[in-house]
């Protein structure tokens, strides 16, 4: 009995483990752009962080929130800068700082030298353990601005940024999986269309054939498989033909066997004529007897012991014996 059609018990199908493996290597693809993205992201990030805090010193240094007297314009670019976590650092003309936050007033109390001296500043300090990004530029009226924002702070956009790559990512990941799967549906198909046509061919059905589609190895196997099953067909009609010959070459020996016994057995045949029928009786016997043993013969042929044995024969017998059979009853 042929077993069903279907992935056998504790086998993964061709399917599963083509879908498993393109997601495996997404992944792992995944993974390592989200590992080598990460320090270009940040340090991306930081350094567009360090451009918009150098802007944003040139507009207040230009005006934009510094007016008489020296006091800062409580405005719309002062709510701005303070979302951002940026406090504004006022240096005097005689050096005095100040500023709300201690840790930016120490800050900028390390570059107040530099920016009386009409110098930019654009530098990176520790206060407390803490970094902060310092940005300081010089007023024409004398002084100096500074703006000074905590690192952790300027990176808001850069954790941002992380995010939407990771999300990129895992979208990425997803249609990888989604395609992976999708591809391996599409490579499995002949292939399970192949393997329900053998498990029919098993079943004895001999009719079977798979389009020849797919890939060029899934191909070859579904050709394989038309050409086994029109073999089949042609071996197994080929017995038929034989079988219905046997048969046909077995009954005449066996009708003629079956009218002499009647004829025997009902007292039709008598006196002289029994030898001769007795005689025909055993001829047949005898070619029954070859032809059962040229059935066996044909049997061993794939045999390794199989023999042939050729001798001279002579026809004038069988041809007197045939005529005989043939020969109008008197």
């Amino acid at each position: 009995m042929s077993e069903p059609a279907g992935p056998r018990r504790g086998r993964g199908t061709m399917a599963g483990r083509v879908a498993l493996l393109t997601t495996a290597v997404a992944a792992v693809a995944v993974l390592i752009a989200g590992a080598v993205s990460y320090g270009f992201v940040r340090d991306a990030a930081e350094g567009e962080a360090r451009k918009s805090l150098a802007r944003q010193a040139d507009v207040v240094a230009e005006g934009g929130g510094v007016r008489d007297g020296g006091r800062l314009a409580a405005g719309r670019l002062l709510r701005t800068l303070d979302r951002q976590g940026i406090v504004v650092v006022r240096i005097g003309r005689t050096g005095e700082v100040r500023a709300t936050d201690p840790a930016a007033a120490a800050a900028s109390r390390r570059y107040a030298g530099s920016l009386r001296g009409g110098d930019d500043v654009s530098a990176a300090t520790t206060v407390d353990g803490e970094t902060y990004l310092v940005e300081g530029r010089p007023l024409p009226s004398g002084g100096a601005v500074l703006l000074v924002q905590r690192r952790d702070d300027s990176r808001a956009l850069g954790r941002q940024l992380v995010g939407r790559t990771v999300l990129a990512l895992i979208i990425g990941l997803a249609v990888a999986a989604l395609a992976g799967w999708w591809l391996a549906r599409r490579l499995s198909r002949p292939l399970h269309r192949t393997a329900t046509a053998a498990h029919a061919l098993a079943g004895g059905a001999r009719q079977v054939r798979v389009p020849e589609d797919g890939p060029a190895e899934v191909a070859d196997v579904a050709a394989s498989l038309n050409a086994l099953a029109a073999a089949l067909e042609l071996s197994e009609g080929r017995q038929r033909a034989f079988l219905l010959s046997v048969s046909h070459e077995l009954r005449t020996p066996l009708t003629a066997v079956k009218g002499y016994a009647e004829s025997l057995a009902d007292g039709v045949t008598s006196g002289e004529e029994v030898r001769g029928v007795g005689g025909t009786m055993l001829a047949e016997a005898d070619r029954l007897d070859r032809l059962v043993s040229d059935l066996l013969d044909l049997a061993r042929l794939g045999a390794q012991d199989f023999r042939i044995d050729v001798a001279e024969i002579d026809l004038a017998p069988p041809a007197e014996a045939a005529a005989m059979h043939i020969e109008p009853e008197s």
